[in-house]
């Protein structure tokens, strides 16, 4: 069934002079979209702005399920590149390898192994939505990558494995980093792992030598293994 006046809706959509017009547009938009309307909303988020990508982003992923993954992968880097933080997109790829998680883990896999540093870090960003149905020695593997940005995707999402000795080896050992957005990385994941031996491990980074921005997410870290 045809999306009831669709060219108004896009018209709306687009008069982002008035954001609550456009909002209730996109969410029409969503409330009438089929399967049928797939190849309508990549259009649409393809050639369309940033709005257009954040509002049917969660349609979209509903829609089609796993398949959509590639393509909003692809939406959520160009978006980086942008400088654009596309929380709402980014909200839609991790609820939709939340909800399939044995459907989309080969691809993750796949991405895990692949030539490109972008397919790496995403794989190692997601693969912590999918601890429950994933090994996790390709996660060890990708916080040993020669990509700091995979690296640091792959020590936050090692928190999805609590109580193994190989992933508090593998957090300790990442304190090590050359790159100091990895350490800092490390120190925030171990905030969140419940595994009160990384207090001694946290300590060194919230003193007076240790450069501010470790120092910050230290001190936090620190208050967070203390509670428990």
């Amino acid at each position: 069934m045809p999306i009831p006046d669709l060219d108004g809706l896009l018209r709306d959509m687009r008069s982002l002079d008035d954001v609550e017009r456009a909002v209730a547009a996109a969410e029409e938009l969503g409330r009438h979209a089929t399967a049928e309307d797939v190849p309508l909303l990549r259009k649409l988020m393809a050639e369309g702005d940033n709005f257009f990508r954040e509002c049917l982003g969660t349609v979209l992923a509903e829609l089609e399920g796993p398949p959509a993954l590639p393509f909003l992968l692809g939406l959520l880097r160009e978006g980086r590149a942008l400088g654009r933080d596309n929380d709402a997109l980014g909200f839609a790829v991790t609820e939709l390898v939340s909800a399939h998680r044995g459907d989309v883990l080969p691809t993750l896999a796949t991405m895990s192994e692949a030539d490109s540093p972008a397919d790496r870090r995403d794989a190692a960003w997601l693969w912590g939505f999918v601890a429950e149905v994933a090994p996790v020695e390709p996660l060890l593997r990708l916080a040993r990558d020669p990509d700091p940005a995979v690296r640091g995707a792959a020590v936050g999402a090692l928190g999805s494995y609590p109580g193994r000795e190989d992933v508090f080896a593998a957090l300790a050992a990442a304190l090590g980093d050359p790159e100091e957005r990895v350490r800092i990385d490390t120190v925030s994941a171990l905030g969140y792992y419940e595994d009160r031996r990384a207090v001694e491990l946290l300590e060194p980074f919230a003193t007076d030598d240790a450069p501010a921005s470790v120092r910050r997410i230290a001190e936090h870290a620190l208050k967070q293994l203390r509670r428990r």
